[in-house]
């Protein structure tokens, strides 16, 4: 009787089915190209909130170390619009957008939607309700 290891298993079919050829790969760097840009648009929407971009392939981030308290509240925000996503840094100070490999595009751009009106959204009530 042989043990196999489930992920072993797992990796061998995930690379049967997607790097079978360079499609894959393509896909992957074509999104990471709509994610860095639509994240740098972001930044330079809310250049109060001094966002800095960090990040390469489907891991970006959003960096708020002068409102470090900010994505928390974008991350509650965001998943009261139905998105979830996390925070991570040592203050809690980075927006992580942690897309799947396999995400569609018009996927991708819904999230990345999401997160733009969440960020409007709490921009909008730091004005009305000044910390």
């Amino acid at each position: 009787m042989h043990v196999y290891n489930a992920a072993f298993i797992a990796a061998r079919a995930a690379l049967e089915t997607y790097w079978t050829n360079s499609k894959f790969e393509e896909e992957i760097a074509r999104k990471s190209l709509i994610l860095a840009a639509e994240f740098r648009l972001i930044a330079n929407e809310f250049p109060n909130l001094g966002p800095t971009v960090r990040g390469r392939g489907l891991m970006y981030g959003l960096a708020f170390q002068k409102h470090h308290t900010l994505p928390v509240q974008i991350s509650r925000e965001a998943l009261r619009r139905g998105l979830v996503i996390e925070t991570c840094g040592g203050r809690n100070e980075v927006l992580k957008f942690l897309a799947a490999l396999t995400i569609a595009e018009a996927d991708l751009r819904r999230g990345l939607s999401i997160v733009r009106d969440s960020i409007g959204a709490v921009h909008d009530s730091m004005e009305t309700n000044p910390p």
